[in-house]
């Protein structure tokens, strides 16, 4: 018997309260609501202050930016980020070539980054 409460002592420590999936649909929902105007809040901080909010996209976009200026001021790293192109792309052996043309002529623009100088 004692080995049994004390089973059931553990179990109920040791238990996760039930998450987000196990409340009733409007409390998920108006949760979700609150996060939701949480996060804009915070975005809408962070553009104020000159920032960008990190977010996968945006995290993505700078990334894109930082090979461009890589690629553009041909800087230590820039043939790794071609030799990663052609990997990526076998199929068009010419991608390298016309990506750094189009960065130098200007066609390909930065995103998110405006003004870097090395």
């Amino acid at each position: 018997m004692a080995d049994l409460t004390l089973q059931l002592l553990a179990e109920m420590i040791n238990a996760r309260p039930p998450g987000i999936r196990a409340w009733s649909p409007g409390k998920r929902r108006a949760y979700n609501s609150e996060a939701k105007r949480a996060q804009r809040a915070r975005d809408k901080a962070c553009i104020a202050a000159g920032g960008l909010p990190a977010n996968e996209q945006n995290i993505s976009q700078v990334l894109a930016d930082a090979a461009l200026l890589i690629l553009r001021d041909d800087l230590p790293g820039a043939d790794c980020i071609r030799a990663i192109i052609s990997g990526a792309f076998v199929d068009a052996p010419d991608l390298v070539a016309s990506i750094d043309a189009d960065i130098r002529s200007g066609k390909r623009k930065l995103k998110r980054v405006k003004a870097v100088q090395f």
